[in-house]
């Protein structure tokens, strides 16, 4: 009842407030204008009642009157912009959105300081806006243009360069900009990616989420993926910041990777090792770190056997009011962490996806370990798979997994994992065995812990991917045992999208070539195994699986 009177209350308000504008614009009291203006502002957005037309007879009659609008005024009718427009979700004509695009524009340069501008601008572009000069995009963004100069931030405060970027992320992801202009745009957000902390954690937080959100358009517009130049800064910057925050995860500069030089694919998938498959030899792993050891290759003991525990997804239900001010930056740095793990991760997935399987293998040993890390140690993919509470995240470095895994075996098929005699090095084939070891381990763990079935379906399909390109006949047995009877509780699971999830990763263990012992084992000396029979009853019922006493 309390929320229907307070509704009813904004809606003879938002009408008050607009009879007595409309009579302003009339006499064209400005004065009188800015005020009305400052209290349409102050309403709860959005008020029920307020319609399309509602906000178009509004805003018209604004622009009509706008010739000798003060700079404050000009700022009041771009916050009422992005109010009507990202809070009320009114749709506008084409022929008010231009007008409004225009005026706020031609105000850019000179209204101080811009951020409603900016952020109205972006709503309006968001909207369907259209520039009348394709060409003033470019020209603000060019050098000493002025959208540039704030997205620079050197002579305005942050929260004008966070709006600069959350326009910039806008205009790319609506407008079709050239494709040199991208390429400096990214060099200057990777700029400030590298650059050192000169604010706050939360602001400094705020900040890098607004850098990635726009990096995430431009990488997106790009045509090609980044050039071997940029690339090492790039992934180092973002590797940095996609585990920022995680519990007992040590803030930690961006030095850019420098990938293994002489990669190359093996000229015979599943053949023995040949020569031509050169790496660099690592030195010499110490004994005495605490490894599985074992005839299976994923062999799971003491408490890392059960998985790793994650807490309920970070969600923010009280107000800021009813927080202590240090309790309320710690929920807000928590939660703007959360985006920013989020962010870098989706640009990773992006590079991964973009670039030849050549470069995105070479660059495997510096986001995949070849075994358990210490604590405090410097974070990998995996780290973000296991210790990350948000759900979003986890799913994010699962789609970093994919697109590393994607296109990967014929550089993975030179792998082994055989016991080697003492010797002063590492062999590369016996480095990226123990990678797909840990590979196995830590999706294992993360399918058993995983409650959230998006993340859950995500992360069976990347053990798919794992699967297709491991190979298994060079490597001891124990991994694909491991991986069936972990898939198998969910082949029953109430999620249909997980159910087709685990066939497609049993499909392809059955494909595996040549034939494993262990899959043979796996489906059994009958004529009919029982994985035919489970599809054959979900055929019959897809609502009803089959249900084994043992398991498979």
């Amino acid at each position: 009842a309390s929320l229907h009177v307070r509704s009813a209350v904004l809606e003879v308000m938002w009408e008050s407030i607009v009879a007595q504008l409309i009579l302003a614009i009339r006499e064209n009291d400005k004065k009188r204008i800015s005020e009305l203006l400052e209290d349409l502002n102050t309403l709860i957005y959005p008020v029920e009642g307020v319609d399309n037309k509602d906000g178009e007879n509004v805003l018209a009659s604004l622009l009509a009157s706008a010739v000798g609008f003060s700079s404050g005024t000009v700022l009041q009718l771009a916050q009422l912009t992005s109010n009507l427009l990202t809070q009320q979700k009114l749709s506008l004509s084409p022929r008010t959105l231009g007008k409004l695009l225009q005026l706020l524009s031609s105000w850019l340069p000179r209204a101080h300081p811009p951020t409603e501008l900016l952020y109205a601008t972006a709503a309006l572009v968001q909207a369907g806006a259209v520039y009348s000069d394709p060409q003033v995009v470019a020209v603000q963004l060019s050098e000493g243009g002025s959208l540039l100069r704030m997205v620079e931030g050197k002579q305005y405060p942050v929260e004008v360069q966070r709006a600069a970027l959350h326009l910039l992320a806008t205009l790319c992801g609506r407008l079709e900009l050239p494709q040199p202009l991208l390429l400096s745009l990214l060099e200057l957000l990777l700029q400030h990616l590298l650059a050192p902390p000169r604010l706050d954690l939360l602001l400094h937080a705020k900040l890098l989420l607004s850098l990635l959100r726009a990096m995430h358009a431009v990488l997106l517009r790009l045509n090609a993926p980044p050039n071997h130049r940029l690339l090492p800064s790039l992934l180092a910057s973002l590797k940095a910041n996609m585990a920022l925050g995680l519990p007992g995860q040590l803030r930690h500069a961006a030095a850019p990777i420098q990938p293994p030089l002489n990669v190359q694919p093996c000229p015979q998938p599943g053949s023995p090792r040949s020569p031509s498959v050169a790496g660099p030899h690592h030195r010499k792993r110490n004994r005495s770190r605490n490894r599985e050891k074992g005839k299976g290759g994923v062999v799971l003991t003491g408490v890392a056997a059960h998985g790793p525990s994650f807490p309920p997804s970070f969600s923010c239900s009280s107000s800021d009011s009813e927080l202590s001010d240090s309790e309320g930056v710690s929920v807000r740095l928590r939660s703007t962490n959360i985006k920013l793990r989020h962010e870098a991760l989706s640009c990773l997935a992006l590079i991964f996806k973009s670039v030849d399987r050549h470069t995105a293998f070479s660059f495997w040993l510096s986001f995949l370990p070849d075994g358990p890390r210490p604590p405090n140690s410097l974070p990998s993919l995996l780290t973000c798979l296991l210790k990350d509470p948000s759900p979003k995240c986890r799913g994010g470095a699962v789609s970093v997994l994919c697109a590393m895994l994607e296109g990967s075996k014929p550089y993975l098929a030179a792998a082994d994992d055989c016991p080697l005699p003492s010797q002063p090095f590492t062999p590369y084939s016996s480095t990226l065995g123990a990678v797909l070891k840990e590979l196995h381990r830590c999706l294992l763990l993360a399918l058993a812990a995983e409650p959230h079935h998006t993340t859950l379906t995500q992360t069976i399909k990347c053990l798919s991917l794992l699967v297709t390109n491991t190979p298994y006949s060079q490597l001891s047995e124990g991994y694909i045992t491991r991986v069936t009877s972990s898939l198998f509780p969910y082949t029953s699971n109430k999620d249909l999208d997980v159910q087709v999830a685990c066939l497609t990763c049993y499909g392809a263990v059955v494909s595996l070539q040549p034939c494993l012992k262990e899959v043979q084992r796996w489906l059994g000396l009958r004529s009919c195994p029982w994985i035919m029979e489970h599809c054959l009853a979900l055929l019959r019922s897809p609502c009803e699986p089959v249900q084994r006493s043992t398991q498979g």
